[in-house]
């Protein structure tokens, strides 16, 4: 049906708009039939997306409701109640909550000779808890995160106080500093190999993630390696939280990566002399473009921000580093901003 997307159009007119917002109410669905989520696609708690695309796309509730285990991980976005403060000692009280309730139930059954197995006890324990949990240290980055844009902006708080707009002298350098957060969060235990051998040690990294939570479903925070996909991610997912428009997209040849919109700014000099002949000649205030709020459907993705070779670098899009770091030294058609809308 999608694919028939120019047909329907002609009988439909509307079609396209229903389509657009179908993908806008289930981002997961969007980037894994474009490869590609838009400097105006905010995800949410419960976004997913496969570490390597597979057809037919699942849905994570019918993987929690089925007790399925796919070959490829998951990543799972959740930061539950990110304005909620959640400390060690309400994670301690869930858990033992849990384990409360395990172990009352593991006692009744054996009283009433009933032999129970762990994992039914488990899956009837998911099903009160909720399956999808909150990823507490995914929320640690991002308190992280604000506590030290904070004190290095001097400000309280990081999103626009308007609604659907940024700040655009904020965008470059909050981009820089969320590319090396997100590197630091993702490099390992020793963030010095950061040479050959990344994706075998990131399958082994999986591997141990898999084996130890038995299943594929796995919460973005508990990683703690990643390549260009779990970075692009965790860059995509933390900059959604802080108001910093990122664009997220899975190219052709297994990269994915993330592109930024810069606005240029006008030399303060030029500016201020433009501002003084305006005031001369009326009387409205004028606001300067360094402090200005700009609509984020006004921005176009014109940058390229490096994770994995200089983290927090940002590349002119059509330029020859961008168009390497996002082929790995093969040809890509720039003119549609460094991507390829998958195929």
């Amino acid at each position: 049906m999608l694919k028939q997307k120019s047909a329907m159009s002609r009988h439909v007119p509307s079609w396209p708009c229903v389509i657009e917002s179908l993908f806008a109410a289930d981002l997961s669905a969007k980037f894994a039939y474009y490869g590609r989520l838009t400097l105006g696609d905010v995800t949410s708690n419960g976004f997913y997306l496969l570490r390597r695309s597979s057809c037919p796309f699942p849905v994570l509730e019918d993987i929690f409701r089925l007790k399925l285990c796919p070959l490829e991980p998951i990543y799972v976005v959740n930061f539950g109640d990110a304005d909620q403060t959640h400390n060690d000692e309400c994670m301690e009280s869930k858990l033992a909550a849990f384990e409360a309730a395990r172990k009352s139930m593991r006692r009744e059954s054996q009283l009433r000779g009933i032999r129970v197995s762990d994992a039914t006890i488990d899956a009837w324990l998911q099903l009160k808890f909720g399956h999808l949990q909150y990823d507490p240290v995914l929320v640690g980055h991002l308190n992280v995160l604000k506590a030290q844009l904070s004190a290095i902006e001097h400000r309280g708080q990081c999103r626009s106080p308007i609604p659907g707009t940024v700040e655009a002298s904020k965008i470059a350098s909050r981009a820089q500093f969320l590319g090396v957060f997100v590197a630091r969060q993702l490099s390992g235990p020793d963030s010095t190999n950061s040479g050959g051998g990344l994706d075998q040690r990131l399958e082994l990294h999986l591997h141990e993630i898999k084996t130890k939570i038995e299943t594929s479903v796995v919460s973005l925070g508990m990683l703690k390696l990643g390549s260009y996909l779990e970075r692009a991610l965790m860059f995509k997912a933390l900059a959604d939280q802080i108001g910093l428009p990122a664009a997220l997209v899975r190219g052709t040849y297994g990269r994915s990566w993330i592109e930024i919109a810069v606005p240029k700014m006008e030399n303060a000099a030029e500016a201020n002399e433009d501002t003084q002949q305006h005031r001369r000649r009326s009387s409205r205030p004028i606001i300067d473009l360094c402090d200005k709020f700009l609509p984020t459907r006004y921005l176009r993705e014109n940058y390229v921000v490096d994770l994995m070779d200089e983290p927090g670098r940002l590349m002119p899009i059509d330029g020859l580093e961008a168009k390497v770091y996002c082929s790995g030294g093969k040809p890509v058609d720039t003119a549609i901003g460094c991507a390829k809308i998958r195929e």
